[in-house]
């Protein structure tokens, strides 16, 4: 019975010497494949965790998905800072009307809106007004509720944040200027600042909007 060769005899075989090359080789090759699958899963892992918060987050909101769902009865505080120009709007609602109070340079104005009309506080009358006349400084849309949860959805939002590319709310646009939101419970502050310039003709250096739910 033949003697079973050492290590040191057999590797001055250069065929057996490229054998254990292309052994090791070939285990090195297969460490390194199950490292980047391992890899691979927690990059996937991470990336269902984040969606699946992106996805908790807006379901938490409400059932409609909208950011705020407001009840009949709540009041509201609304602060628009236009570059170095600033206008507050404070409102009650309730199911008969909404009395809005409008401030600007230290100046208030009384309006209510009744049966989807809007009026105007002169000599102790009200009389029939437009929406335009009130929000004349900044559009209402960039305060109306229906709208802001509209453009809300066309974005992403994680923790309380939430950003929303202009050119998923604005048809043809090919930018990529975006919207910031900044949330809390019953407060929303937007920073309308690129969208305005867009949109309008005389630019701004600043339009941010803030605005306050209480009910």
């Amino acid at each position: 019975m033949d003697k079973k060769e050492s290590f040191s005899t057999k590797w001055k075989d250069k065929k057996y010497q490229a054998k254990v090359k292309l052994s090791i080789y070939g285990i090195f090759i297969l460490i390194v494949i199950i490292l980047g699958n391992i890899g691979n899963n927690d990059i996937d892992n991470n990336n269902k965790d984040i969606d699946s918060n992106i996805s908790d987050n807006n379901s938490s909101i409400n059932d409609s998905g909208d950011i705020f769902l407001l009840p009949k009865n709540y009041t509201y505080n609304i602060d628009i800072k236009l570059d170095d120009k600033e206008i507050k709007y404070n409102g009650e609602v309730n199911d008969v009307v909404e009395v809005i109070t409008k401030e600007i340079d230290n100046v208030k104005y009384s309006y209510k809106y009744i049966d989807k009309k809007y009026y105007v506080s002169k000599n102790n009358n009200y009389v029939l007004t437009s929406r335009d006349n009130i929000y004349d400084i900044v559009d209402y849309s960039y305060i109306d509720n229906d709208i802001i949860n509209s453009y809300l959805k066309e974005g992403k939002l994680v923790g309380n944040k939430s950003v929303v590319y202009i050119k998923d709310i604005v048809l043809d646009y090919k930018g990529n200027d975006y919207i910031t939101y900044t949330l809390s419970d019953k407060k929303i502050e937007i920073d309308y600042t690129k969208l305005y310039n867009i949109l309008n003709d005389n630019k701004i250096d600043s339009l941010v909007i803030t605005l306050e739910y209480i009910y």
